[in-house]
């Protein structure tokens, strides 16, 4: 496989997951900004972070499905990533509960 069709694939694979999980956090937007809310970190913002994370899904996924602004998006990707990573290590190192079910 060359390095173009690699990228591709993981450009698609990526938008899946993105667009997936934005649809499923703005179908239940309640739900994700109360446990948002449940997180020490978060309360004061849950409601405003409720929308901005679908939001960045949403947009990096475009970002990604764009061949100009890949790169961007696969920037984009790897601190979404990141910051899901380091929100679960967050949340398990300092509350009492698991406020997903991920």
């Amino acid at each position: 496989m060359s390095r173009k069709t690699i990228l591709d694939i993981i450009s698609a694979l990526l938008i899946l997951l993105f667009v997936y999980a934005a649809i499923n956090k703005l179908i239940d937007y309640h739900r994700f900004a109360h446990f948002l809310s449940m997180v020490p970190l978060f309360p004061p913002v849950a409601s405003q972070m409720a929308w901005v994370i679908p939001a960045s899904e949403l947009i990096t996924a475009i970002l990604l499905a764009v061949k100009v602004t890949r790169i961007a998006g696969l920037y984009a990707s790897f601190f979404l990533m990141l910051s899901f990573t380091l929100y679960l290590a967050f949340t398990l190192a300092f509350s009492e509960k698991v406020p997903c079910h991920c």
